[in-house]
């Protein structure tokens, strides 16, 4: 799955994330993404970015980009959990392990 992933953003701040799966031995291009971030400990997903979002113009080389927009990242400063799944076929689906999301306060 992807690579040890943590993503630390401003709050508020748009930001594209990098993910490489099997250090980029896997080829993911036909795969079907989502990413979720919740708080921790919870249940409920505070947003989700579709497939649709993913760029998978490297994803023969294992790799993705999605964004996060300054709508999803306008969150209470503090520590998140992010989840990014992807079926590759209907008998491979993979899910990452817990990714650690931060939300640091904004400066200005």
């Amino acid at each position: 799955m992807a690579d040890n992933l943590s993503i630390t953003v401003k709050q508020a701040e748009a930001k594209t994330v990098t993910v490489t799966y099997d250090s980029g031995n896997t080829d993911v291009s036909s795969g079907t993404f989502t990413f979720t971030l919740r708080t921790t400990g919870d249940t409920s997903d505070l947003f989700t970015v579709a497939d649709a979002s993913f760029d998978k113009t490297n994803g023969a080389s294992g790799i993705v980009t999605f964004p996060l927009s300054a709508t999803n990242t306008n969150q209470t400063p503090g520590f998140y959990t992010g989840e990014i799944k992807v079926v590759l076929t209907a008998s491979n689906i993979d899910k990452s392990d817990d990714i650690k999301f931060t939300i640091e306060k904004a400066t200005t």
